[in-house]
This record gives structure tokens, sequence and C-alpha cells, in this order.
């Protein structure tokens, strides 16, 4: 079931622009069976924001990541990294998957 999923691809969510009305574009870098890596860049005016995206499948059931994102508003700049480290606890209960 699990490799099905996998090979079913899926265009991604915008990081941001999910939740903000802003216009956002997201580029895949990289796409292999281990890694993901994903650049988006956002921005409207004067804000914009610089996202990037690593993610690494260590087994199958544990995920590695990072992101750093870089976001100006209003002449100020932010810069923020991240680490994750993602485990796989099991299927979502039918219906619980949207």
């Amino acid at each position: 079931m699990r490799e099905q999923a996998r090979q079913q691809r899926t265009p991604l969510p915008p990081f941001f622009s999910s939740t903000h009305d802003v216009k956002c574009e997201e580029h895949v870098v990289r796409s292999t069976g281990k890694d993901l890596e994903v650049r988006e860049t956002c921005g409207e005016g004067t804000s914009k924001s610089e996202i990037h995206l690593l993610f690494h499948a260590v087994d199958s059931e544990h995920v590695t990541g990072t992101a750093d994102v870089t976001a100006t508003m209003g002449g100020h700049t932010m810069h923020s990294q991240s680490k994750m480290s993602m485990k796989w606890l099991g299927a979502c209960p039918p219906g619980k998957n949207e």
C-alpha cells in the first residue's frame, strides 16, 4: 500500500500560499526514491519569501529534513532554519486523511 502511495505523484501544495492569499511559484529541484528538494518563492509588492525544503527518506519509516526560509516585509528581513525528524506511525483511519 505504501508503495502505491509513493508511485502516485500529486502536485505539491504551496508551503505558504495554502494559508495566505499570496502568489507563489514552486519548483521541484530534485525528486528521487529517497530525496525531495523543493524551492518556493512567494511575493507581492514589497513582501517576498524564499523557501528551500530538503527531505531524505532514511528508511521506509523515517524521514529527515531541513527548511530554510528567508522572508522580507517592509524592508525587514528574517531568516529561519529548521531541522525535522519524522516517523511513520501508521495509516490514517478512513476519512481522516483529508
